[in-house]
């Protein structure tokens, strides 16, 4: 699929009648979004980019067309994008999404690329991984595609979900990416209950995108969110933080002395999930911005890890003076 910015085809002359053009304009006239509506039509044409152009006045299909229609009425409705298509980009992995399981966000790419920057910092090179809540398995499936050129083409990861719809999504994206999923076992369950008791002190990374938006919270958000994606992917009790102290209270138990973990956390809660991070015994705790400049990405150490580095970065402890770690 197509990702540049474009606008309906335009012209004087009217485009033939059935083609993929008109198509295009009444799509694009639907929903006032020419580049979803571009989207669309390269999902049912079957092609994209330079070759949808040169073939924008080919008669289109009756039966593409009706398929057309239907996409466009569901996005219409409100239906997220990624579940009309029934895929999305993410980590340069082509996900399938489909109702009963987060969409992947831009902002967990971001998680993608911390968590391979702190597992290059433990020098380990053949690394072994924790995803809690894995959903579509795209955490999973973007650090294994990344593992290679950060040096750590040993990656083990096991991923983790409790939900029997997204375990279902998460097997079939690793069915398509066979080489990717080598790295890859998923476990369902919930949290570390389905975690060997071997693991314990080995783990060198926990990561984990977990709901955190407070339920009181649910009626600022999108319909097209609140309305369509799994709740108990999207809210989580305490105020939005019940979930994260959950991971950050038992990672703790299966970390090795250098691991770390990563969070996707609330931009609006970093400063708690800090806070609650420092609370439960985490000692070296930096929060790191999302592409807006928010707070994003939660990274958690133990006292005896490597310090923290960057700037934003800060070390919690009970002779710490200094303010609370900011992006």
């Amino acid at each position: 699929m197509s990702v540049a910015p474009a606008p309906a085809p335009t012209g004087r002359r009217t485009p033939p009648a059935g083609s993929w053009r008109a198509a295009w304009r009444r799509a694009a006239a639907r929903l006032g979004v020419p580049l979803e509506a571009r989207w669309l039509v390269e999902e049912v044409a079957g092609f994209a980019g330079a070759e949808l152009w040169r073939r924008l006045d080919e008669p289109a299909p009756a039966a593409a067309l009706a398929r057309l229609d239907e996409l466009v009425t569901a996005r219409a409705e409100g239906v997220p994008l990624g579940y009309v298509l029934g895929h999305v980009p993410f980590c340069g992995v082509e996900l399938v999404v489909r109702p009963g399981v987060l969409i992947p966000r831009p902002e967990t790419e971001l998680v993608v690329a911390r968590a391979l920057a702190e597992l290059r910092r433990t020098g380990v090179v053949r690394p072994t991984v924790v995803e809690l809540g894995t959903g579509s398995g795209a955490i999973a499936l973007g650090l294994a595609a990344g593992a290679a050129g950060a040096g750590l083409a040993g990656i083990s990861i096991l991923a983790v979900e409790r939900a029997g719809a997204a375990l279902a999504v998460a097997a079939e994206n690793l069915a398509r990416q066979p080489r990717l999923a080598r790295s890859i076992r998923l476990l369902p369950g919930s949290w570390f209950g389905p975690l060997p008791s071997s693991l314990a002190g080995r783990v060198d990374l926990v990561v984990a995108n977990p709901p955190y938006v407070a339920t009181s919270e649910a009626s600022v958000l999108p319909p097209e969110v609140a309305d369509h994606e799994p709740p108990e992917a999207l809210f989580s009790a305490r105020n939005g933080l019940q979930a994260s102290a959950e991971i950050l209270a038992g990672a703790g138990q299966v970390l090795s002395p250098t691991g770390v973990v990563v969070l996707e956390v609330s931009a609006t809660r970093a400063a708690e999930t800090t806070s609650l991070a420092a609370a439960l015994g985490w000692r070296r705790v930096c929060v790191h911005p999302d592409l807006a400049g928010r707070p994003r990405v939660l990274v958690c150490r133990r006292a005896g890890a490597p310090a923290l580095r960057r700037p934003g970065c800060a070390r919690r402890d009970p002779a710490s003076r200094g303010g609370r770690p900011h992006a």
